[in-house]
């Protein structure tokens, strides 16, 4: 009876390390996971930054091109001019949507991010709670168990 109870407590302790140890790998990893937060936050920043810088360009190359269209008769011609504004416009709006892909493909893994930081916590607190539960209620319980062992 005494090995049976003896083994138990040696089991309630293993049991104990191991989820203490899970626990650690759980907030190594949370920390990780915030670092990798705190990245994106600051990516989604530098793209939404050189979105807006691209806006500027674009309204001045979009209001000589429409000047250049609004040009009285012989004056509105299409000559080499008129074709480098249209292709500055065109690469300026395709830069801008290759930004915007990007920023929505940050803002995407950025949810995920978040997503896995709430499950790290709450799984944390699983273990915390699962600590608490084995070591203070249980063990605690075990330890001061009365036996008398019969011969």
């Amino acid at each position: 009876m005494a090995s049976a109870w003896q083994a138990t407590n040696k089991n309630f302790q293993s049991r104990i390390a191991e989820t203490e140890n899970t626990r650690s790998r759980l907030v190594t990893h949370l920390s990780r996971n915030m670092d990798e937060i705190y990245q994106q936050e600051q990516h989604i920043g530098q793209l939404k930054g050189a979105i807006q810088s691209l806006a500027a360009p674009l309204k001045v190359a979009q209001t000589r091109l429409a000047l250049r269209s609004s040009r009285p008769e012989i004056e509105a011609c299409r000559d080499s001019p008129h074709y480098k504004l249209v292709e500055e416009v065109g690469e300026i709006q395709n830069s801008i949507g290759l930004l915007n892909n990007k920023l929505r493909e940050a803002e995407t893994s950025h949810q995920d991010l978040l997503r896995n930081k709430s499950r790290l916590e709450h799984d944390i607190g699983v273990k915390n709670n699962s600590i608490l539960i084995d070591k203070q209620k249980c063990l605690s319980n075990r330890k001061s168990f009365p036996y008398i062992v019969k011969n």
